[in-house]
């Protein structure tokens, strides 16, 4: 793989981080606002919750996401540079995103099927990101 590949790569995990948080944040901004599902709540399980305190923690979280995607499109101007970003996501962010799945699955607040395919999917992302974090790693 050259160069010009490897640098693809990871352009491509930013951008995967980018679409993911920009999707996550709006749904969770809408939520917010309205306090009813959206149009990607059944995908989030944002629906099963209600209540002021809901809407004030997903508009908390929402900052939160809008943010972080802000931080992956910063990164991806000077994508070998700051590489570390990937790492962050990671440790803590998607470590602790799986932790929260396995604890709402065990409280019974999502289907076993639900945590066991959101932990797989986020382990994924996470698998991309530090070969990404490699990759550019090699580069510099």
């Amino acid at each position: 793989m050259n160069e010009d590949q490897k640098l693809k790569i990871i352009r491509i995990g930013y951008w995967i981080g980018i679409i993911l948080d920009l999707l996550f944040a709006i749904e969770m901004f809408l939520a917010s606002l309205t306090g009813m599902p959206n149009f990607l709540s059944p995908i989030f399980s944002l629906a099963i919750f209600s209540g002021l305190f809901y809407r004030y923690a997903i508009a908390i979280g929402a900052a939160m996401m809008f943010g972080w995607t802000m931080l992956l499109i910063w990164a991806d101007r000077k994508p070998i540079e700051r590489k570390d970003i990937f790492l962050l996501t990671c440790f803590p962010v998607m470590i602790l995103l799986m932790y929260s799945n396995i604890l709402s699955g065990s409280l019974g607040l999502i289907s076993i099927g639900e945590m066991i395919f959101r932990t797989i999917f986020q382990s994924g992302v996470t698998s991309l990101f530090v070969f990404c974090y490699f990759l550019a790693k090699n580069l510099s």
